[in-house]
């Protein structure tokens, strides 16, 4: 007979409901918070609630509260650059504004399909001895 030498931790129901009503009233906040006008900290509050949630996820439901060293770190790793990903953006938006709009922004292009209709194109004259078309 051959016995596992890492048992595998079974959690109660509990903490599922636990997570559950957790998940629950976190989704309220989330749609309390997306009512208000927070102005500049709209964006940071549902990033810090959505986190919230993604941890509960993963601490009970990947199992990371019993998994190695090893798993926890590529776990962490993951956040970490989705971090470094999130706060890159964030710097090339703010940074937006220090760039000049050239200056036939906006304007479109005149062989462009959008272009607005002009007068009606010049009409080339007739050839020497070809009868001009009626109009």
């Amino acid at each position: 007979m051959s016995q596992d030498k890492h048992q595998h931790f079974v959690p109660p129901v509990s903490h599922y409901v636990g997570v559950f009503l957790a998940l629950m009233v976190f989704t309220c906040i989330t749609v309390v918070a997306a009512k208000l006008d927070l102005g500049l900290l709209n964006t940071p509050v549902a990033l810090a609630i959505a986190g919230t949630k993604a941890f509960l996820v993963m601490y009970i439901f990947m199992e990371l509260r019993q998994a190695s060293p090893l798993t926890r770190m590529a776990a962490i790793s993951g956040i970490v650059f989705l971090a470094i990903m999130l706060i890159m953006i964030g710097q090339d938006y703010a940074a937006r504004h220090y760039m000049p709009y050239p200056s036939n922004w906006g304007k479109t292009l005149p062989n462009s399909p959008d272009a607005p209709a002009h007068a009606a194109p010049h009409q080339a004259a007739p050839e020497h001895g070809a009868p001009a078309a009626a109009h």
